[in-house]
Order: C-alpha cells, then structure tokens, then sequence
C-alpha cells in the first residue's frame, strides 16, 4: 500500500501570510488561503519528538501529504478548527518526490 492509500484527512488548509504597510509606519500580517490538500495529519510519539529536536524542528504532530504542493516553512497549516505552526522545512523522506513529511506545532 502507498502511504497516500492513508490520506484520509481532507479539507486540510495551507495559509501563507502576506506583510503590508499599516500607514503608521509599520506593517501587518495576514493569512490567507493558499492550498487545500488531502493528508494525513498524527501525533509525534515522544521517541519522535526527542530525534526531532535535535535537529531544532520538534512539533507535536506531523503532516504527511503529496509533495507536489507548494508548502514553505513560513505558512501555516489550518485543520478542524485548529491552527499549526510548520516548525521546519517540508522534507521528501524517500527523496523521490513521493511525499512530504512536515513537523507542525499546535498553536493556542
């Protein structure tokens, strides 16, 4: 079985922010839509996330889906009404293009 044959998590909302001026001299931040993926969104064992923060990018779930979406580190994802940050950069386990594993904090 492929991984995506799990992919049972849809409606799975990137959101990528965009700065603009305030006029007051300063700037302000806000999301928006980018995609909407299918996925496969789990929590991160304990034994995952002590590997994982060796490498400065701990989170407390993980998001697994194709890697042909275009998902930077900077954007946030957006699952039944709950916000994550993307804690480091996509990464293609397999290095075949397969699909990306992505490192998510629950944001409060």
């Amino acid at each position: 079985m492929a991984i995506t044959d799990y992919y049972g998590t849809s409606n799975v909302v990137i959101q990528r922010a965009t700065t603009a001026a305030d006029g007051s001299g300063g700037t302000t931040e806000t999301w928006a839509d980018h995609l909407t993926i299918d996925g496969l969104l789990v929590l991160v064992s304990a034994s995952e996330r002590v590997l994982h923060e060796r490498f400065q990018d701990a989170g407390t779930h993980k998001l697994y889906c194709a890697s042909t979406h275009d998902i930077l580190e900077t954007d946030r994802v957006y699952y039944d009404g709950t916000y994550y940050r993307i804690t480091g950069r996509p990464r293609d386990p397999m290095n075949r293009a397969h699909h990306y594993e992505i490192m998510l904090e629950q944001m409060r």
